[in-house]
């Protein structure tokens, strides 16, 4: 069997990383055209389900405003529809036949898995946050297996106690920017989005591809952007979305919280 060569590993400081960060993080809006994958968990958490294929589209703007749409192949039929803007969020899952609503700041996590398909979580994976925005930050480097990386680490401090918020994973062979993990307050991953296809707009960077994984909620959403649209402002009414006529609107406040 040949011997693969070892992973000539890039030497750099917090700096060097950081800058190819800004060049991801200023990104102020996106009017992409792209393609999706869905796969979720049913509501009894027996099996999973995947929507493949979906042509979509994601309208997006700093800071909260975000939203996706998607057609099932071939039929041309919504597939879903959601949306997160100015502190609210809806979702509306047609292959559900499911309109819900609530507010962008509950953390509740409801036992159908379905109900937990947010928009401010997909949001928050392609238009990143400013490393430091939030907290400290600090360079670290693992090796997984063979592949070397440099990790950002950022810190918040909550009553005097610092947690790690979220990390930017960068691979040393390249020095770009292989994945984000977000954590929440207790410290568990609430999301990891891989990044591949770095792709050159001016004076930033994008992705071709993103991979957003909710491990705890129970899915995970590809992005492939066919056209990114990099800071293309929104239309007037692109986070406006109302129920169908007739169909039961259902509050994410509401839902019985989720055991584990």
């Amino acid at each position: 069997m040949p011997v693969e060569p070892p992973i000539v590993a890039k030497k750099a400081s917090l700096e060097e990383p950081g800058a190819i960060a800004e060049r991801f993080t200023s990104v102020e809006s996106l009017k992409a055209v792209v393609t999706l994958q869905l796969t979720y968990l049913n509501d009894e958490r027996t099996k999973e389900n995947t929507l493949l294929d979906v042509d979509g589209a994601i309208v997006a703007r700093r800071p909260d405003s975000i939203r996706v749409q998607a057609q099932m192949p071939v039929v041309r039929t919504k597939a879903f529809d959601m949306v997160a803007h100015d502190g609210s969020f809806q979702v509306y899952l047609t292959f559900k036949d499911r309109f819900f609503e609530g507010s962008t700041s509950v953390e509740t996590r409801s036992e159908k898995r379905s109900e937990n398909i947010r928009p401010q979580h997909i949001l928050e994976a392609l238009l990143v946050s400013p490393l430091g925005s939030q907290g400290l930050l600090a360079l670290d480097v693992i090796k997984e297996g063979r592949a070397p990386y440099y990790v950002i680490q950022e810190f918040v401090d909550e009553d005097g106690r610092y947690r790690i918020n979220r990390k930017l994973w960068f691979s040393r062979a390249t020095l770009t920017i292989s994945r984000l993990e977000i954590r929440d307050k207790e410290g568990e991953i609430a999301t990891t989005a891989y990044y591949s296809g770095w792709q050159d707009h001016g004076d930033d960077l994008f992705p071709k591809m993103v991979v957003i994984d909710r491990p705890v909620d129970g899915y995970t959403l590809t992005v492939n952007f066919e056209k990114p649209g990099i800071n293309e402002p929104p239309t007037e009414n692109a986070f406006l979305l109302e129920p169908p006529e007739g169909l039961e609107v259902e509050h994410i406040d509401e839902v019985a919280e989720a055991v584990t």
